[in-house]
């Protein structure tokens, strides 16, 4: 069975409530009993004292008559004291019967049969002196029977006065007892009451004050609060398991962040490492292709000499050939040159290529950033429902204590903390969303830098491979011109018989190197780009490392 806080409380309010009932049971019992002996002293002893009195009052009004009919000098008076004497005697008749429904015990019985028994020798006595009122004799019987009932009346009388006196007694330590008894149940209910509320207020604030403090420490940043072992089946035992498993999410979510943000901040440092490669690469094409335009200026600078050769034809054939060799040497030098460019060109996009591969794996670990962020949004919302349903649990209470009255005075002031400390939690939840939304806001804001930065080495890959691809047509060119020349030099041998010949091969070196040098310059305004973009590459890759940097400060408030 479950026992929720709840069902505790009506358990131990239920327990005084029985113990109450009980305590009012018991006094019902005893107030019965006293009520059943305050009967049997006004319907049994009193109405016996007031009935004996009765009849001695009768029997002291008989007496007084008779004498009163013994001197009466006047037949009238006596026949007047006679009659008033006859009229007396129903009344006791009356009296003496109506006694016997008060009789109690064996002692009373007895008293009562001879009460009749005096009652009817007085009747008879009484009735046999009023005929003959000379007898004195029969006046003595009767005062003789007189005697002896009235006493029997005064027998009767005494023992309803200790009947009655006996019940008082008994009545009175009736109460004294019950008083006791109730004095003392009332004390064992109260200490009770106490007991149960100690135990149920011990059972409520323990939880409580553990939950405070470990929201306290979370939200100051300190992540190292130990797991609580609790067995309970209440609320607040699920409130302390689910305290457990949001703090371990939490804290596997701000330890991916650390690793995250180092991965980061490395990858940053060799994105920037990267990019001085590249910066420095571009500076080598740049020189390089400044050679090459410089070369392909010494071609044509060569085809005009040997169109001035041609010319001069007539001076000999041994300095059209000279040239033709020196021209020959410039070509193998340009092809050298523009082979060496090329092979420089595939290190550059090569390195492109990797600085590529870098920002992308840069932009996935920005994306998981911002999932862990959105975790830890998730996980302030469950510590913020958690504080709601605290403020609930603390209301209930209140509600609960307003119902136990004076016994729950104690028990509301608990729930009102409860209450305000619940509320505060939900004012940290609300900080620490906040702060996890700027986080998160920058990291997005990063990582549409690092959108942009691919964008950009993806542009400036596809310009290398243009490079890479002018450089393969100008080494081409440059072996085609130096192939050219040797023809040339073929040519300067049988000059006679092919100047035309060689007047087309040098107009046709002319032209390839005119091409040569637009296609350098084309190259070299390529590799200037290429050198702008190295640089913004490195002023976003620094911009990087500063965000990381933050990230990393933000996130090392956290100790795990």
């Amino acid at each position: 069975m479950r026992w929720t806080v709840g069902k505790k409380m009506v358990g131990a309010f239920s327990a005084i409530l029985v113990a109450l009932v009980a305590l009012g049971f018991i006094s019902l019992v005893n107030m019965s009993k006293m009520n059943e002996q305050s009967q049997e002293i006004g319907n049994d002893w009193l109405s016996g004292v007031e009935t004996m009195s009765n009849i001695k009052i009768d029997l002291q009004e008989i007496t007084n008559l008779y004498y009163q009919s013994l001197v009466a000098t006047d037949e009238a008076a006596k026949k007047k004291a006679i009659e008033q004497m006859a009229s007396l005697f129903p009344e006791i008749e009356s009296s003496v019967n109506g006694y016997k429904g008060s009789v109690t015990n064996e002692e009373d019985k007895k008293l009562y049969d001879a009460l009749q028994q005096d009652w009817g020798e007085f009747k008879t006595s009484y009735s046999a002196s009023t005929q003959s009122s000379g007898n004195a004799d029969k006046g003595k019987s009767a005062s003789e029977a007189f005697t002896e009932l009235d006493q029997t009346v005064d027998k009767l009388i005494a023992f309803n006065h200790e009947g009655a006196a006996s019940s008082v007694k008994d009545n009175e330590e009736l109460f004294h007892s019950s008083a006791s008894l109730v004095f003392y149940i009332g004390i064992a209910i109260v200490l009770l009451a106490i007991a149960l509320s100690w135990l149920l207020i011990r059972n409520i604030t323990v939880p409580l004050k553990q939950t405070t403090d470990a929201l306290s420490r979370v939200a100051a940043g300190d992540l190292q609060i130990s797991f609580f072992e609790t067995k309970r089946s209440d609320e607040f035992g699920t409130l302390l398991t689910r305290l457990n498993d949001t703090v371990a999410k939490l804290r596997d979510s701000v330890r991916q962040m650390q690793d995250s943000a180092s991965v980061l901040a490395t990858s940053s440092i060799q994105l920037s490492g990267g990019s001085e490669q590249n910066k420095g690469a571009s500076v080598q094409i740049a020189e390089s292709v400044s050679l090459i335009a410089s070369n392909s200026e010494s071609q044509a600078k060569s085809a005009a000499e040997c169109d001035r050769v041609m010319e001069e034809m007539a001076e000999g054939v041994g300095r059209i050939a000279e040239t033709t060799s020196e021209v020959a040497e410039l070509s193998a030098g340009a092809a050298t040159a523009a082979t060496t460019g090329t092979d420089r060109i595939v290190h550059v996009t090569e390195r492109m290529a990797s600085l590529e591969q870098t920002v992308g794996l840069a932009g996935k670990q920005i994306t998981s950033l911002v999932a862990k962020s959105h975790q830890i949004g998730e996980v302030t919302g469950i510590i913020g429902e958690i504080a709601s349903r605290t403020n609930l649990l603390a209301l209930n209470a209140a509600i609960e204590a307003a119902r136990a009255g004076e016994h729950g005075a104690g028990f509301a002031v608990v729930a009102g903390e409860v209450r305000k400390l619940a509320t505060q939690t939900n004012e940290s939840v609300g900080n620490v969303y906040t702060l996890i939304t700027e986080v998160r806001e920058q990291v997005e804001s990063m990582s549409a830098l690092m959108s942009t930065s691919i964008e950009e080495v993806q542009a400036g890959s596809t310009a290398v491979n243009e490079a890479a691809v002018a450089f393969k047509q100008i080494a081409s060119a440059s072996y085609e011109v130096s192939s050219r020349v040797q023809e040339a030099a073929a040519a300067a041998e049988q000059l006679a018989a092919s100047s035309e010949e060689v007047s087309a091969s040098v107009s046709n070196i002319g032209h390839m190197a005119s091409m040569t040098a637009s296609m350098t310059q084309e190259a070299a305004a390529s590799a200037e780009e290429q050198l702008a973009f190295s640089e913004e590459l490195s002023s976003s890759s620094r911009t990087l490392s500063g965000i990381a940097a933050e990230l990393k400060q933000a996130v090392s408030a956290f100790k795990l």
